[in-house]
């Protein structure tokens, strides 16, 4: 066998090496990827669900609204799961910015709702109503949702960036 013929068998061995490490690089991207979307809407909808459930009890004085909103609080803690688990697979500073300023927000209306579920409790609907259904509310839920938007559309398009650098070195240890 020529030198030639060893160092090409040595360089294609290589390719194979490095494209395989990359594929696997590409699939823990993607798993990432899902990963992350799925833990940031399970921070999301935990905050929409309370807001549903604080709504309905002040609506309805229904007892199973108020048990839902405070078993979320206490219990089943859906947004800090799904921080904690972003964290874990990994965001950036300017990720971990938006949601900080999410759950501020989030954090600013606790007043306001459990001045409702007081007034709901007192078997003043309309009071009640007033709190999570008036400027300042509905406001703050608006802001939350434009961040929301700004944080998913951030987080799609760095972790697609990722796995487009790592599929074109694939393409490149391809072609050697």
């Amino acid at each position: 066998m020529s030198g030639v013929s060893i160092i090409a068998m040595f360089l294609m061995a290589v390719a194979i090496i490095l494209f395989s490490q990359v594929t696997t690089q590409i699939d823990q991207a993607n798993e990432d990827r899902f990963d992350l979307t799925s833990n940031a809407n399970k921070f999301m909808n935990g905050s929409t669900y309370l807001t549903d459930e604080v709504r309905a009890y002040a609506a309805t004085a229904n007892e199973k609204h108020y048990n839902n909103y405070m078993n979320e609080v206490n219990n089943v803690k859906s947004r800090d799961e799904g921080v904690a688990a972003m964290k874990k697979i990994g965001i950036t500073q300017d990720e971990q910015e938006m949601i900080n300023k999410m759950s501020s927000i989030s954090n600013e209306l606790v007043p306001l709702e459990e001045n409702a579920m007081a007034k709901a409790r007192e078997g003043d609907r309309d009071g009640a109503l007033a709190y999570v259904y008036g400027e300042e509310y509905t406001n703050s839920i608006a802001q939350i949702k434009a961040l929301r938007e700004q944080f998913l559309n951030t987080l799609d398009t760095r972790t697609a960036k990722e796995i487009h650098v790592l599929s074109q070195w694939a393409s490149l240890y391809r072609l050697l």
